[in-house]
């Protein structure tokens, strides 16, 4: 089994830190651009919406590099986001791949039993102890937490910081430095380094930036190849920015 799973924002972190910690095979694919855009418009339905395309390009882009099961999360509420791992299996069919599907949903909605089943087919592959597979979860969730709470307070800083740009480059080697990280261990400290930095970074706080909420839908508010970086965008122009959508809001 070599897992993946698409590009949503800082998601392919925590879940690179989840794979390590069970020592599973897995491939991450390349970071979200026009190629993975094309590549999923070419095999989707035309009238579908932009993230069923974009995350279809990274499935094709990953099962090139040797991915065979798909790690997705289903939907809570009424967008056809909970439709989309039915229809991805039936085009990746049709396109002659031969890929699994681990599709994690709410309890609520499969009942806790068959949720604990699918969760069950990613660790079983693990070498590690269940007490070891357990810290790996929880970790990875911590991780998913720290990684939003830089990613805000450089948003909100970038409005207040004294040396323009400073956040923006401090959020860039953060996510750098992360994904070099071979342990969830090594992830933690380093995210914990860069949360505290973020906390020194000097600020006017006599400013009177322009601030600016992000609102939206999901995936196009989280992920910033689909809003055009409208994030980094503002940064640059020394406007304070803040969004309630998380991928840890989410989960």
């Amino acid at each position: 089994m070599k897992v993946t799973i698409p590009h949503m924002g800082n998601v392919y972190l925590a879940a690179k830190a989840l794979f390590d910690g069970l020592g599973v095979d897995y491939v991450i694919p390349p970071p979200n651009t026009r190629t993975a855009l094309e590549i999923g418009s070419v095999h989707s339905p035309e009238e579908i919406c932009l993230p069923f395309k974009i995350l279809l390009g990274n499935y094709i882009q990953a099962i090139e590099k040797g991915a065979d099961t798909i790690i997705i999360t289903g939907s809570c509420g009424p967008c056809r986001f909970g439709e989309y791992s039915e229809m991805h299996m039936k085009l990746l069919k049709r396109l002659g791949y031969e890929v699994d599907f681990i599709v994690i949903d709410a309890p609520k909605s499969i009942g806790l039993k068959e949720l604990m089943a699918r969760i069950s087919r990613l660790t079983s592959q693990s070498p590690r102890t269940r007490m070891q597979k357990w810290r790996a979860l929880v970790q990875a969730v911590r991780i998913m937490g720290l990684l939003d709470a830089i990613e805000a307070k450089a948003h909100e800083k970038a409005g207040y910081e004294k040396v323009q740009g400073t956040c923006r480059n401090m959020l860039y080697e953060c996510r750098l430095e992360a994904y070099g990280c071979d342990t969830p261990e090594k992830m933690l400290e380093c995210l914990h380094d860069y949360n505290r930095m973020m906390d020194e970074v000097p600020c006017d706080r006599s400013a009177n930036p322009l601030r600016v909420a992000i609102i939206g839908e999901i995936y196009t508010v989280i992920e910033p190849f689909s809003n055009l970086y409208i994030e980094d965008k503002l940064m640059n122009l020394g406007v304070s920015t803040k969004r309630l959508m998380t991928p840890s809001w989410w989960i």
